[in-house]
């Protein structure tokens, strides 16, 4: 039974209070703090410029504050001010909405961005202490923080490393900090190796100094081979420089000084490489991976190339046997490892890779003489870490009893995976994500804080020894940094605390926001005649391989116990909290894709399925600067699964959606950081304006894929047999064919348009049925009325010959270019048919992939060979030699393939076709060439880039019901022709309203 109606106990519980003092809100409702909070911090900002030296003069005076100058340039800054308000209002992403479900992005919370602002004023920078004495003790203070919420160890004094941690600009740049880290500590026992050496500084060390292997075995360090090395444990790694200063007494400056020369950042990897010949090391992360992480090898010079993806379960996380089979591939080929990945949280899913496993296979492969650095990618899902995390005796005071339990809206597997990030080498954050910092806020800690000293660079000008451990600038990739970025995640985690009652709250606020959403998707199409919404992460019922019944028996239990119920309820059934705590994704992100049906039947085309997803981003994404918010009721963003990459689990994926092929599938997915949605049930308020949208979309996938009569328009080819080469259009089933025609058609008809020709060599002639017809019909019944055109057909242009009838019509080539007949990559030379005779041959591009060019025209031929005669009773192919389709498409939207005029010609080579007409892959196997020659376009040439890629689905009803009656070629018109004109268009009203909005101030 229900306690309370939608949402009603959220907005009076103390909890729910408290989150809503730490934001602006989505209607700025808390406005009137964040002025009382701004105006006391620029009187605290005048108070600290007046005590400096007070009694030091005015050096702006009233006298110039009067100037006509000085209030012009105020007016100006008025001005100026206004205008950037307006079209920031108009033109930003409004991420502070519930709404917004789109990227990783949120309202920064009110004490972050106070924290923020109140030290902006003060411009530190956080690459020396003296440009940023306090907020470099801040940012000391701030990564220690971010390890004890890790579970990392920050006492001085314990058998355990003390950690460390920093702030940098964002996730990508720690991650490129941990990759360069990952890379120095690898090749460090290789340089202290060759600092031992006859000759060198440290030679006198090297009969007595032993190092442990990772096996665990004892051995004189100059004994070691280059293999052993290179397989050190991380701790070994770094106990090094303290065991020789223990043990032989050595200054690290003495150290410094002897290893410099030998060390990678000296000498380069390559260079240590040669000298020891083994194999290039590798770095592993699973193929959810984000940019940053082949950006960062790059940088690096390990390679992109040298990134060994994953490959990934149904869930999108990391396939731990597939990781165990790669981890004995590289021990058997001693293939050194830089690193293995685990990602907390992927970007487009929100999986969570099982860290646990990979320590244990960590601990596994040393026993065997293999190890590597564990990182852990948790710019997500770092802040997760709080939902576990107990208040401590110095937090503020916070009911325990309140009932709520955050780490409830966690899966088991989640939980067990966040109580494992103590054990990864390093740990990226990103505090301007799940922490509701403002821009810029990443972070990396490191288990041990000694990892550090593998990456420091020193300045006599930034750094100085009285920085001590304060001096924060002299680690990492960046320079200069802002200090206000630390005190803003300061700021926010002394108010909002960084545990279970706090961010922890925040987050288990947010995460049953994203079930809500889930549920929603989950059970959305329920009922529903045409839509299908499926999510990426399978029902409970579905990954136990339930039948039909149970599936839907689950989803229904959703639908009525789960939706329409708010937090607290849900947590006090047992049965609905056993259900929520698993489904979703891991965290916050729900990937989901769509599909239809027509007539009952689903959908089964990737193309169409990705037309719809991508329709539905267009339709509610700000993706262009000329997209306003105000349009959309809900903000979504999109990704790719690339079969490639994801091999079985877009399999699994598209198979649930109804879908089979290699294609990639667009999907869609929400990402909730609101802690506002399940207020009064909102989630139901975005989940219908999406149903709202897609029901819309699917009209236009009906307009797709409905075949119905319309007009068909052929273009005329040859003088004594007519050929009729059809004008397609990849995106309407009823023009999806590839088809050439021959015909009886009426001699006066014939002479008319051959004599008209003999006057006009370059005019093209058309011939359109008169009356809506199908293309089946008039192949079965051999007959149709006709019109001919000089020119393509308009509805505004009389026939040239008007009213006949086409009798024994038959089909030359009779192709589908539905998207189930295409090829998944463009060919490498440019095919076509070949057609006619030996005197009067045709060509006609074969369209093996959209979008394409429609290129037909009669030609010359000449052979290189008179023997065997070519055979044209059957349609042949002619390959282009020299024309590398693959390198030239797609096309520019409008543009002509570059060559393609009158009088250009082409070297052939003329196979017999093996396979039929339909395809995919009817290019395969075409054998040895029956001729060469060339190919010499005519003036009868036809070529068509915008018609046969056009879209209809995307305009207005008027104009798709224009379609149908009296298709349109005008070539010259290409403003329908794709969105990236349309766009162009838009995009330069709105540059130019803002061009004029700055010349107005």
């Amino acid at each position: 039974m229900h306690t309370h109606s939608n949402g009603t106990y959220n907005a009076l519980h103390p909890r729910h209070n408290r989150v809503g003092a730490w934001f602006m809100g989505p209607k700025g409702e808390n406005f009137k703090y964040m002025k009382q909070y701004l105006d006391h911090i620029i009187d605290e900002h005048r108070y600290a410029r007046l005590a400096y030296y007070p009694k030091d003069r005015a050096f702006i005076t009233k006298e110039m504050q009067t100037s006509p100058n000085f209030q012009e340039e105020l007016t100006d800054l008025d001005r100026t001010l206004k205008t950037l308000s307006r079209f920031l209002a108009e033109h930003s992403t409004p991420c502070w909405s519930p709404r917004y479900n789109a990227h990783m992005l949120i309202d920064a919370s009110m004490p972050a961005m106070l924290g923020y602002i109140t030290t902006m004023l003060f411009n530190p920078n956080n690459v020396a202490t003296e440009a940023g004495p306090f907020t470099s003790y801040i940012e000391k203070v701030v990564g220690l923080q971010l390890c004890r919420m890790l579970g990392y160890n920050t006492a001085e004094g314990t058998s355990e490393p003390v950690a460390w941690g920093h702030i940098a600009c964002d996730g990508s740049v720690a991650n490129l900090e941990s990759i360069w880290i990952a890379r120095n500590m690898k090749f460090y026992p290789l340089s202290l190796f060759n600092a031992m050496t006859p000759g060198s500084p440290l030679f006198f060390v090297a009969d007595t100094f032993e190092v442990t292997l990772c096996t665990g075995v004892k051995k004189l360090y100059r004994d070691c081979l280059p293999w052993e090395l290179l397989n050190l444990t991380a701790d070994a790694i770094m106990d090094l420089p303290t065991r020789l200063a223990l043990q032989y007494g050595i200054s690290s400056e003495f150290l410094m000084n002897a290893l410099d020369p030998h060390l990678i950042q000296s000498v380069g990897k390559d260079s240590l490489e040669r000298q020891f010949y083994f194999k290039t090391p590798k770095y592993m992360v699973s193929i959810t991976k984000h940019y940053s992480w082949p950006k960062g090898a790059a940088i690096t010079g390990i390679g992109a190339s040298n990134i060994i993806d994953i490959p990934v379960d149904n869930s999108a996380r990391m396939d731990i046997a597939a990781l165990d089979r790669l981890l004995e591939q590289c021990l058997a080929e001693k293939m050194p490892i830089y690193a293995v990945t685990a990602i907390m949280g992927s970007t487009e899913h929100g999986a969570i890779d099982p860290l646990s496993q990979v320590c244990k296979l960590r601990q596994k492969y040393q026993q065997r003489g293999l190890s590597f650095l564990i990182h852990a990618d948790g710019a997500w899902g770092g802040y997760f870490g709080t939902m576990l995390h107990e208040p401590t005796r110095t937090d503020k005071s916070v009911d325990p009893h309140d009932g709520y339990f955050p780490e409830l809206a966690l899966q088991s597997y989640t939980q067990n995976e966040i109580r494992h990030y103590k054990y990864a080498d390093s740990f990226t954050l990103d505090p301007h994500k799940t922490g509701y910092i403002p821009y810029p806020a990443g972070g990396l800690c490191y288990r041990d804080g000694r990892m550090r000293h593998f990456i420091t660079w020193t300045n006599p000008m930034v750094w100085k020894e009285s920085d001590g451990d304060d001096g924060m600038g002299v680690y990492g990739v960046e320079g200069s940094k802002p200090g206000a970025a630390p005190v803003a995640a300061w700021v926010a985690h002394e108010v909002i605390g960084l545990h279970k009652h706090g961010y922890g709250a925040l987050l288990g606020e947010a995460a049953f926001g994203a079930v809500k959403m889930y549920s929603h998707w989950v059970t959305m199409d329920i009922g529903h005649p045409s839509l299908l919404v499926v999510p990426f992460n399978m029902l409970p019922a579905e990954k136990e391989g339930a039948d039909p019944k149970a599936i839907m028996d689950q989803r229904l239990f959703i639908r009525d116990k789960i939706i329409s119920r708010d937090n607290l309820e849900l947590v006090n059934d047992p049965e609905a909290s056993a259900l929520l705590h698993n489904i979703g994704s891991d965290l916050l992100v729900n990937a989901f894709a769509c599909n239809f049906r027509i007539n009952g039947r689903v959908n089964d085309d990737i193309t169409e399925a990705n037309y719809f997803n991508t329709r539905l981003y267009e339709e509610l994404s700000i993706s262009a600067a000329e997209d306003t918010s105000r349009n959309k009721p809900i903000i979504l963003m999109s990704t790719t699964l690339a079969q490639s990459k994801y091999g079985s689990c877009a399999d699994n994926f598209k198979k649930r959606l109804g879908l089979a092929g290699e294609q990639d599938l667009v999907v869609l997915t929400n990402t909730v950081m609101s802690p506002f949605p399940t207020d009064h049930n909102f989630s139901k308020v975005v989940a219908d304006a999406f149903q709202e949208v897609a029901e819309k979309v699917m009209k236009e996938c009906a307009v797709r894929n409905e075949v119905r009569p319309t007009k068909h328009a052929f273009i005329v080819q040859g003088t004594d047999t007519l050929y009729l080469v059809y004008l397609p259009m990849f995106h309407m089933a009823s023009y999806r064919h590839q088809l050439i025609l021959t015909a009886d058609i009426p001699h006066s008809v014939v002479q008319k348009c051959n004599a008209s020709r003999s006057l006009e060599p370059n005019s093209v002639f058309t011939i359109c049925t008169a009356e809506p017809d199908e293309i089946p019909r008039m192949l079965r019944d051999g007959v149709f009325k006709a019109h001919l055109y000089r020119g393509t057909p308009s509805p505004d242009v009389a026939p040239f010959v008007g009213g006949f009838h086409l009798t024994n019509v038959r089909a030359v080539v009779n192709r589908p270019l539905h998207p189930r007949y295409l090829d998944l990559n463009y060919p490498q030379r440019m095919p076509f048919y070949l057609y006619g005779s030996l005197e009067e041959p045709h060509i006609d591009h074969i369209l093996l992939r959209a979008p394409n060019a429609m290129i037909t025209s009669s030609v010359c031929l000449r052979l290189d060979s008179s023997y065997p005669r070519l055979d044209f009773n059957k349609t042949l192919i002619a390959v282009m030699d020299n024309v590398y389709e693959h390198a030239m498409m797609p096309l520019r939207p409008g543009a002509a393939p570059v060559g393609f005029v009158p009088g250009a010609t082409f070297k052939v080579s003329i196979y017999s076709p093996a396979n039929e007409f339909e395809g995919p892959n009817i290019m395969s196997n075409l054998g040895s060439p029956l001729n060469t020659g060339t190919i010499t376009l005519t003036d009868n040439l036809f070529v068509d880039s915008t018609m046969v890629n056009r879209d209809p689905g995307r305009k207005s009803a008027k104009d798709e019901l224009r379609v149908s009656d009296m298709r349109t070629f005008d070539m010259n018109d290409t403003s329908h022709s794709h969105k990236h004109s349309k766009r162009a268009s838009a995009y330069k009203g709105w540059k130019e309203a803002w061009e004029s909005a700055l010349e107005a101030r």
